[in-house]
């Protein structure tokens, strides 16, 4: 009899952190079981991404390395995740929307990184009435009297004042990032106006999923992890390991 895959991921988030004889075959068998079968909850789709992410930093071995990031890699095209996209928003999975109210650093970040999958939230966006108040410094000044002379709505005037290739979300931004007045200035105008964002998946998208970092050596784990926690007063006066400006 099949084992059911509810089983399978819990004998994988019990072996997970176990290093030793025969883990990693135990893992990697458990792992290939899981990249074919499908969870039935979104909690249990969560669960499993936080496993492949734990093993991704601490893995057992260069076999065992392959397979969780060949998951991670393909996490968005599960049909299980894309059951439950709904209730997995704001999780940093790949494949799920996110919704914020994002700094305006981060914001600019965000329509540069990923531009296409960036809009305004407008149903979250209480501040709606300031931006039509404002929307009179961030257009052109020919275009100032057409703001007089119709009755849009914010999100209608975005609408027609955007690029066809360009959302309301960067369009907004950019037009921030051009106003007549200093960094400061224009992060103090943004930031007062609370704009709530929803960015969409996408292969550009920012996510836990596929944060990892690109530098340094893989390191194995071949013993149990060191959860004890250090004695501040010699780890103070112990030299670091290494220091690399950045």
């Amino acid at each position: 009899m099949a084992v059911r895959p509810l089983t399978l991921l819990t004998r994988l988030e019990r072996s997970k952190s176990v290093y030793g004889e025969g883990s990693a075959a135990q893992k990697l068998e458990l792992l290939r079981q899981l990249d074919r079968r499908r969870l039935s909850s979104a909690d249990q789709v969560a669960r499993l991404h936080e496993a492949l992410c734990f093993l991704q930093a601490y893995p057992d071995t260069r076999r065992v390395l392959t397979q969780v990031e060949h998951m991670l890699d393909r996490y968005d095209r599960r049909s299980d995740l894309r059951r439950h996209t709904a209730e997995l928003e704001n999780t940093g999975i790949a494949g799920t929307d996110f919704h914020f109210r994002f700094f305006y650093m981060t914001a600019i970040w965000l329509s540069l990184r990923c531009p296409g999958q960036l809009k305004i939230d407008w149903p979250e966006f209480d501040n709606a009435g300031k931006l039509e108040d404002l929307l009179q410094f961030l257009v052109p000044y020919s275009e100032t009297p057409a703001l007089d002379m119709v009755a849009y709505t914010p999100r209608k005037w975005l609408d027609e004042l955007k690029g066809p290739q360009e959302t309301d979300a960067v369009f907004l931004i950019r037009r921030f990032q051009a106003l007549r007045a200093d960094d400061f200035a224009q992060e103090l105008i943004y930031e007062n106006l609370d704009v709530p964002l929803q960015i969409l998946p996408g292969p550009d998208t920012p996510s836990r999923t596929r944060a990892k970092g690109r530098t340094g050596p893989v390191v194995f784990q071949k013993g149990p992890l060191n959860r004890a926690r250090p004695d501040l007063v010699t780890a103070v006066h112990s030299a670091p390991l290494a220091v690399r400006p950045v």
